[in-house]
Formats: C-alpha cells, sequence, structure tokens
C-alpha cells in the first residue's frame, strides 16, 4: 500500500528500513521519574504544547481512516499538542478548527505557481484560526511509485478487486 511504499525500485526505502533494524529503542529512558516530576511543557512557533514536539501534517489521512486529520485534531487537543495540516487534507480547515479550537495549528504549504488560489487558501487559513506555515520544498515533481501502478492505487481512489 501507499504507505509501505516508496518511490521507484524503493532502494531509498530499504536502505531506511535496513538502517533502522539496527536500532533498539529502550523504554526505561528517565526510569524512576515520576510523571509529576518531569514539565515538558514549552513553546512552539510561539504557541503554548504540553510537551517539546508536534504531530506533523500528512496528506490524505482519511485515505488511510474515516476521520481523517480531524482525528488527529482530536488527539492533537487530548494532549495538549501542537499540529500541522496538509494543504492537501481530506477534511476541511473548518472541520479541523472545530476538533481543535484553541490549539495552535501550522499549514504545511505548497507554494503552487497558481498565486490566485494560493492566497485563496492562505487567507482560509488565516481565518480559520491557523498560527504558522511550513513551506514544503520537496514536492517539485511527484514520485514514480511503481507499486501504486501494479496495486491500481490512484487518489482519487479508483477501487477494483486487484486491491482488495
Amino acid at each position: 500500500g501507499y504507505l509501505a511504499g516508496g518511490a521507484d525500485d524503493e532502494r531509498c526505502l530499504r536502505r531506511s528500513v535496513a538502517a533502522f533494524s539496527d536500532v533498539e529503542l529502550r523504554h526505561a529512558v528517565l526510569h524512576g521519574v515520576g510523571n509529576n516530576d518531569l514539565d515538558l511543557n514549552t513553546k512552539i512557533l510561539g504557541q503554548d504544547s504540553k510537551m517539546p514536539y508536534f504531530i506533523t501534517s500528512c496528506a490524505g489521512q482519511r485515505m488511510f481512516h474515516a476521520d481523517g486529520e480531524v482525528a488527529t485534531a482530536r488527539a492533537a487537543k487530548k494532549h495538549g499538542l501542537h499540529m500541522a495540516l496538509s494543504q492537501l487534507t481530506t477534511s476541511t480547515f473548518e472541520d479541523v478548527r472545530e476538533a481543535h479550537p484553541d490549539g495552535a495549528k501550522t499549514l504545511q504549504l505548497y507554494v503552487w505557481r497558481d498565486r490566485v488560489l494560493l492566497k485563496e487558501v492562505l487567507d482560509r487559513a488565516k481565518e480559520v484560526g491557523f498560527t504558522g506555515l511550513a513551506l514544503t520544498a520537496d514536492f517539485s515533481w511527484v514520485g514514480n511509485r511503481e507499486r501504486e501502478t501494479r496495486t491500481g492505487f490512484t487518489v482519487p481512489p479508483s477501487y477494483s478487486m486487484r486491491q482488495c
């Protein structure tokens, strides 16, 4: 599937998986420190956050979960986190705001050539309360995702028995 795949012959994907296979995460870090002993509150892009990280963007989340970015916003609200939303979201800016009305939100922005459309997106983001922008520089061209060609994956979805 899309989330498990990579571009072209997936060499980079295999190398990344191999590199991380040598890493072991140990959950005993800070063992013995009580929950009330740590204050992880900080500011990210000038906004309060209960932990020193935020939820980054991922386009098209409703392809993988029915609630998509709204579910992500609910999780961010529950844990007091900042979140980023992809410009290629499958949920509306307004639905995300409703799910996390007071939370800090950053828009991951693709700098399209159509500046009129770009300004409309920026105006909407500002109107619904986005507090930051993350400019995307890695989307010069769409990767050749051969696995999706083989499995028949398309955006928007075009379902077939081959995908089942």
